[in-house]
């Protein structure tokens, strides 16, 4: 009976932690990339330059979302009032909880 408990416990354990590292990885994939092709071209990196290689693509990744929000303003109708504050709500509660989903993961090169 008690080994049962450790074993589900364990495996509640195991899935928790592999999908926390999947989400990240997926939610960070483009740094991911760019900081595995710089290896793959430069063999080793130093702190400043993983540094500045995710800012360059965090900044890239910035300016595409920019475009894309405004392109989907240009081609969306006007929301009424109370539908904007909702999704700026639903939009501010999202990042809310990627940003803590985020916050177990210590920045590279810290």
């Amino acid at each position: 009976e008690t080994r049962l408990l450790i074993e589900q416990e364990v495996k509640y354990l195991l899935e928790r932690a592999y999908n926390n590292a999947r989400t990240i990885l997926t939610t960070h994939s483009k740094e991911l990339h760019a900081l595995a092709n710089a290896l793959l071209k430069d063999e080793t990196l130093t702190g400043s330059q993983i540094k500045e290689l995710l800012t360059k693509v965090r900044s890239e990744q910035k300016k595409q979302h920019h475009g894309q929000v405004v392109a989907a303003q240009s081609a969306a109708p006007p929301l009424a009032p109370s539908a904007a504050a909702s999704a700026a709500a639903a939009a501010a509660a999202a990042a809310a909880t990627a940003g803590a989903k985020a916050k177990g993961v210590a920045p590279v090169g810290s």
